[in-house]
């Protein structure tokens, strides 16, 4: 009996670390990518918050919504899905925090989600990076990434952006599906 609990804890324990550099397996609020944004809102909430932005395609839609009730850590929460789908399924989440001018207090909180995503993505390269923010055409805004690439084109973000003017800083923790990123990538703009 004794060998037979070994055996299953022993391949219980080895799933979960073969799989632990999988992006599904990472939430942002209780949701990941795959999951269906029914799972937290109502079909009216969705339609309510669908935001229309300018792309060459619009094979995706974009739901946001600010400050929902239902978050504990973030307030602004963006998903993708297919313009079509019914289920709401989710192929892009980026969640934000606001930081009003207070960039170094988004920094230090970079820093400390980059470590813990570190310690759940240990087997995934990842870089840094710094740019500026193509939105703001003064050139001054800029940004922070850390990006976690996987060997299928889905990305795991954290970044800061530094706005001068236009809108306030903030904090962003993004997970893009391969789909959705080469979506981006090739037919979006």
């Amino acid at each position: 009996m004794k060998r037979v609990l070994l055996i299953l804890i022993l391949t219980l324990s080895f799933h979960s670390l073969s799989t632990a550099d999988d992006i599904r397996d990472f939430q942002i609020e209780g949701i990941s990518i795959g999951d269906s944004l029914l799972k937290i809102f109502s079909e009216n909430e969705i339609l309510s918050n669908i935001v229309d932005y300018s792309f060459k395609s619009d094979k995706f839609t974009t739901f946001e919504i600010d400050s929902p009730s239902k978050f504990e850590k973030y307030e602004s929460l963006q998903v993708a899905f297919l313009k079509k789908d019914k289920n709401y399924i989710i192929y892009s989440i980026s969640a934000a925090i606001f930081y009003d001018n207070k960039i170094d207090q988004c920094e230090k909180k970079k820093e400390i989600v980059f470590k813990d995503l570190k310690k759940i993505f240990e087997n995934t390269n990842h870089d840094k990076e710094k740019g500026k923010l193509s939105a703001d055409t003064t050139g001054k805004s800029t940004y922070t990434r850390y990006t976690f690439y996987f060997p299928n084109s889905e990305f795991v973000g954290v970044s800061c952006y530094d706005w001068v003017d236009k809108w306030t800083d903030n904090l962003r923790v993004e997970i893009y599906s391969n789909k959705y990123n080469n979506w981006l990538a090739s037919e979006a703009y």
